[in-house]
């Protein structure tokens, strides 16, 4: 029935591909043998296929059966957020040393082995501290989301005709996409309101060790403003995560976040990030024309990374509009 296939769709996904194929037969079958006991000879009803998988427990906790005893530091449903995390992580930290020691070389110039050798020096921790920052955010959330699956197996009511409807089925969130944006939302919030002065880079002088910020034009950040929306995202990330289907309120919801997130981005974007002047060490010695170059360069690195998720965000925003209209349209054909 259609109520038991999407049940253990709903399970198998939570699965790593090599149990998946035995955990779907399994599930299966414990279902036909709970459900014929519950019957006897009469035809099964839809009613008693939900006090069945009501019995079953949540599609999380029938899962969690066929996972190990010490659950994986990151599960299968959140490991391409962790790839396209670290991926993205990576391109930011290499964009932001690379161009802080170039302009630094360019406004104090020194010989080019020290310039690779500090490179080095800060990409390799640089990597490391970017990389771990996402691996314990999914880590935490995997935990997060794991407790609120041992919790609702307890005895808490769900709904199982709530299930998503088909493997395609729009309704359905995309975990990995939520946790990307959560990730995204609190690597912000953090990076605003706490280190807007340590993105840049630790070098090392004639005195000793000293630090570089590169952007320091001093942009004029709307924190109130950026802060409301990045909160808004992670309380409706979260919730989604939770929740796991999409409503049509939901969906405007993220629609209204998509929307300021991109008028803040875009804001951002018309804003100029460095220039030749304010680049500490500034002095006669400097190549100013390679330095003009290399701010010009940052500056445009930066509001193309901050136009590129505006833009996607555009493009979510119709995306969702698309699918509460088909939503709707579905609803009065079958209203109809």
């Amino acid at each position: 029935m259609e109520l038991i296939d999407r049940y253990v769709r709903a399970a198998a996904r939570r699965l790593p591909a090599k149990v998946r194929r035995r955990a779907e037969e399994e599930l299966r079958s414990q279902i036909a043998l709970a459900l014929k006991a519950r019957v006897q000879t009469r035809e099964p009803a839809e009613d008693d296929v939900v006090a069945v998988l009501l019995e079953m427990g949540p599609p999380e906790a029938a899962a969690a059966r066929y996972l190990p005893a010490s659950p994986p530091l990151i599960g299968p449903e959140l490991r391409p957020a962790f790839r396209s995390l670290v991926g993205t992580a990576l391109l930011v930290v290499a964009f932001v040393t690379v161009s802080g020691h170039l302009i630094r070389h360019a406004a104090s110039p020194g010989p080019a082995s020290g310039l690779l050798f500090d490179l080095i020096g800060d990409l390799v921790p640089g990597a490391a501290s970017a990389i771990g920052a996402v691996t314990l955010t999914l880590a935490l959330l995997e935990r997060i989301l794991t407790g609120k699956t041992a919790a609702g197996s307890g005895g808490a009511r769900w709904d199982p005709r709530r299930l998503p409807q088909a493997a395609h089925d729009e309704s359905a969130v995309n975990a990995s996409e939520q946790a990307s944006e959560l990730f995204f939302a609190a690597a912000a919030l953090v990076v605003f309101n706490f280190l807007p002065d340590r993105i840049g880079i630790d070098y090392r002088s004639e005195t000793g060790w000293a630090f570089a910020p590169l952007f320091t034009a001093d942009p004029e950040i709307p924190m109130l403003a950026w802060n409301a929306v990045l909160i808004a995202s992670l309380a409706l990330q979260l919730y989604l995560l939770f929740r796991r289907t999409w409503t049509p309120a939901l969906r405007a919801a993220q629609m209204a976040v998509a929307a300021a997130m991109a008028v803040l981005l875009l804001d951002l974007a018309g804003e100029t990030w460095v220039t030749p002047e304010t680049v500490p060490g500034f002095g006669p010695e400097a190549n100013a024309a390679l330095l003009n170059l290399l701010c010009a360069a940052v500056n445009w690195g930066v509001r193309t990374a901050l136009v590129v998720p505006a833009a996607m965000y555009a493009v979510s925003i119709w995306n969702h509009g698309a699918k509460i209209a088909r939503a709707g349209a579905a609803s009065s054909k079958a209203a109809g």
